[in-house]
């Protein structure tokens, strides 16, 4: 879907769509794109990420 690249450091991030940690490692090794690790992430608001934390930290 997307990838954030560091040309000077020869480092990429992609968000890869997919139904599994499997399926992301199968499409990297398909065109030959090394990785160090498979992060699996969701979407998230603000209201997601700051008051759920609030309301688990009381």
């Amino acid at each position: 879907m997307r990838v954030h690249v560091g040309y000077e450091e020869g480092r990429a991030f992609c968000l890869t769509m997919a139904p599994d940690v499997d399926a992301v490692r199968r499409a990297h090794e398909r065109v030959n794109l090394p990785f160090d690790s498979i992060t699996e992430v969701k979407t998230a608001t603000p209201g997601d990420t700051f008051f759920r934390r609030q309301s688990q930290a009381a």
